[in-house]
């Protein structure tokens, strides 16, 4: 899957379940809310994966309003097709995101984007073509974190070691841990009007671990996994040691992860 001319960082054969399994619906009915989502609007999901935030904004929208999801992994387009298709005014659409003028799809009241702007190489350049997109008051909102991943005491210190190498290599791919915080700054180089800005809280774990971050965490790092060889040729285990001695941290309820979450707003 290529996003932004850039290979999806945690594209694997679990994916989709993934995505489909952390996605809190109650968490995104808010962030919906907050981005100012209203009856009869013409809506874009930009990188909609799975399509179950899409689903959810086609109630939102009602009847009277449609909902474009796009999202450049044809495997996540056709899940979506599937299973959200039998909302009436949703259409899905696989490209890569740089490619949004050519798919003729009109201009917009509302563009969205979560968890997308991370992975991006030009982001820049895709919020340029996003606000082309939007119609005359029409609002944008990008959602992302800033630190992703980052914050969790206590490892020890050869995981925190292993960590700080796969973090520094996993940036030179291009993915952006601290999106989150120039999300404004993009904004206002825009001249996006009526800015707003909110940061809250999205990982917040401790105590004992619940299945679905069991479950999204493991499959994270199995993912990431992969470039402990070149990294630390000689960590014990290798990729399947260094999963265990993440996940016994992980697991183990005196373990503190947190991380934060930056949403911004503005209109055309």
């Amino acid at each position: 899957m290529i996003i932004d001319n850039m290979q999806y960082l945690m594209e694997g054969e679990d994916e989709t379940e993934r995505l489909e399994t952390k996605t809190s619906i109650e968490l995104a009915r808010n962030h919906l809310v907050w981005a100012g989502i209203q009856p009869g609007m013409k809506v874009l999901d930009l990188g909609c994966g799975t399509g179950i935030v899409s689903a959810l904004m086609s109630e939102l929208v009602g009847d009277k309003g449609c909902v474009v999801g796009v999202d450049g992994s044809m495997e996540r387009i056709e899940y979506a097709e599937k299973r959200y298709l039998r909302h009436k005014n949703i259409s899905f659409y696989q490209a890569d995101l740089k490619d949004l003028p050519t798919l003729n799809v009109g201009s917009f009241d509302l563009i969205w984007s979560r968890f997308v702007f991370e992975y991006l190489k030009e982001p820049k350049d895709i919020l340029s073509k996003c606000k082309d997109l939007l119609k005359k008051n029409g609002i944008l909102c990008i959602i992302d974190l800033d630190g992703n991943g980052l914050n969790h005491y206590k490892m020890s210190p050869e995981l925190e070691s292993i960590c700080s190498k796969l973090t520094n290599k996993i940036e030179k791919t291009g993915f952006d841990f601290f999106v989150g915080r120039k999300l404004y700054k993009m904004f206002y180089d825009q001249n996006l009007a009526d800015i707003e800005v909110g940061v809250e809280g999205y990982h917040c774990i401790y105590g004992p671990l619940d299945k679905v971050d069991r479950f999204n965490w493991l499959k994270k790092i199995e993912t990431l996994s992969k470039y402990v060889p070149d990294v630390d040729p000689y960590y014990p285990g290798g990729p399947e040691g260094f999963v265990s001695d993440f996940m016994a941290f992980f697991e183990a309820e005196d373990r503190f992860t947190y991380t934060p979450l930056i949403k911004v707003k503005g209109r055309k």
